[in-house]
């Protein structure tokens, strides 16, 4: 049972007890303390939804920071095994990427790398293997 359900069976008995005391024309003050009662059970209500939304926003932000960090993960993994083996067609995208980066240019675009590598035949289908695995589009 959540802590939500005994607040709500709560709030049932006082709006049925209230309903009860004005059908039979019971005191107006005790109406008036049952209508009050059940108001305070709502607000605790409130509250307590409010808590279950914040715990899940919380939630959520783990997942995201654990995502986040699993790709971080494979990135390394896979930037040691790129500097290992610099014939790899991915290692000889990402140096034209640095060459270009240390010569200074500012914004480095698909077309500039794929000028500097002009002998592999697989650029894009390699370049866009790489965009996919980092979950970022570069063009």
């Amino acid at each position: 049972m959540t802590p939500i359900e005994p607040k709500l069976l709560q709030l049932k008995d006082k709006l049925e007890s209230t309903a009860f005391i004005i059908s039979k024309g019971g005191n107006e003050k005790q109406a008036h303390s049952e209508i009050v009662q059940s108001l305070v059970i709502v607000s605790e209500v409130l509250q307590l939804i409010e808590g279950i939304n914040h715990q899940d926003k919380s939630i959520d932000k783990s997942l995201s920071d654990i995502t986040d960090a699993g790709e971080v993960n494979k990135v390394a993994r896979r930037l040691k095994s790129w500097a290992k083996h610099q014939d790899n067609i991915n290692a000889k995208i990402l140096n034209a990427f640095l060459e270009l980066e240390r010569s200074g240019v500012s914004i480095i675009t698909e077309e500039a790398l794929k000028n500097k590598l002009p002998e592999l035949n697989t650029f894009k289908t390699n370049f866009n293997q790489m965009n996919r695995q980092f979950g970022k589009s570069t063009k």
